[in-house]
């Protein structure tokens, strides 16, 4: 049995992360799990704000140490520790410009 996760995911969080879900098995015909990871402004120099990102991951044992349950789903936190700490206690909300975003 799997942690509850320290945040929330609205409704469209999860239809988004369900969809990046779906476009990976269709592209690579295999499952993933998913795994929230901060993207820093920084990185891409300050285009996009900072954010959380969708990654997958197809071998469970990747991630297996960061997974918890949040609204029926398996979900992985593929992030340090700083920034584990901006979603903590928060809602994930889905912006159609910028991405997942803690609210």
């Amino acid at each position: 049995m799997l942690p509850d996760a320290p945040f929330k995911i609205t409704a469209s969080a999860k239809d988004r992360i369900l969809k990046a879900l779906e476009e990976y098995r269709q592209l690579k015909a295999k499952s993933a799990i998913p795994a929230l990871m901060w993207i820093d402004a920084s990185l891409n120099n300050n285009h996009f704000p900072s954010h959380i990102g969708i990654g997958l991951y197809d071998v469970r044992a990747d991630i297996v140490d960061a997974l918890y349950a949040v609204d029926g789903l398996e979900l992985g936190v593929a992030m340090n520790d700083r920034d584990f700490e901006r979603i903590k206690g928060r809602t994930i909300d889905f912006d159609p410009e910028i991405g997942l975003v803690p609210v």
